[in-house]
């Protein structure tokens, strides 16, 4: 749960657990106040981290997150999940934010950079949690940050990651198909029916993906481009 502290026109959040330190907290202001970034997060990947402050497997699921969105971004986040972050007011009430749960980090983190806003992160102390249990699940939790950001990712580059499918897919057709392949030239017939069954599943598979993509991407640019010409009317 974040502890949200307000000082003129920026805004932090803290998770309330006490692992974060407030001895921090000008170094995520500074570049606010200078005009450097419009989000700046606390990176506990690039700062210094008391043993045991955080798993191996809530590492590992930090670092695939931040492959995925890097990968479908473009970008170079270090922790998208990081609870210490600062950001000016009209930043925030820019974003559109549906979690109410440890998901919300993502979500700021992607819909920033959707945005083209100026996202920084900065080296942060990380510490143990004292005085209570976590409230992370890192199954239930690790799956619901999942979801939310595979739909995020959906919404923004849709054809990325429906190529990616119709790839696999593909390539995963080749084996049967080469075996089927095979038996034709060698014996003159076709012996294992089911591979061509199998085959040209994963082949109408892989092109069916690769429809959607192209549908996806026609409708998330169509949205984008009918959100701009509404803001430039309202503006």
């Amino acid at each position: 749960e974040a502890v949200e502290c307000s000082n003129a026109d920026i805004i932090v959040f803290m998770d309330g657990d006490g692992t974060y330190s407030a001895s921090d907290l000008h170094l995520l202001i500074e570049p606010l106040v200078n005009d450097k970034s419009d989000m700046v997060v606390g990176s506990r990947t690039l700062g210094r981290r008391e043993k045991g402050s955080i798993t191996t497997f809530n590492t590992l699921g930090n670092a695939l997150f931040n492959r995925a969105i890097n990968f479908a971004m473009k970008s170079s986040i270090s922790d998208s999940l990081s609870g210490y972050r600062a950001m000016y007011r009209k930043t925030f009430n820019d974003l559109i934010l549906f979690g109410d749960n440890f998901e919300i980090e993502v979500e700021m983190t992607v819909e920033a950079l959707i945005k083209g806003y100026r996202l920084l992160e900065v080296p942060i102390s990380y510490g143990l949690r004292r005085g209570s249990a976590t409230k992370l699940d890192p199954i239930n939790d690790g799956i619901r940050i999942g979801q939310t950001l595979l739909f995020i990712l959906l919404n923004v580059k849709p054809l990325k990651f429906f190529g990616i499918l119709s790839l696999a897919f593909f390539i995963a057709g080749l084996y049967p198909a080469s075996q089927v392949l095979y038996e034709k030239i060698l014996f003159g017939e076709i012996i294992h029916m089911p591979s061509v069954v199998f085959s040209s599943l994963l082949f109408v598979t892989a092109a069916v993906s690769l429809v959607m993509g192209f549908v996806s991407e026609l409708l998330v640019r169509s949205r984008k481009r009918l959100e701009y010409l509404i803001n430039k009317r309202l503006h």
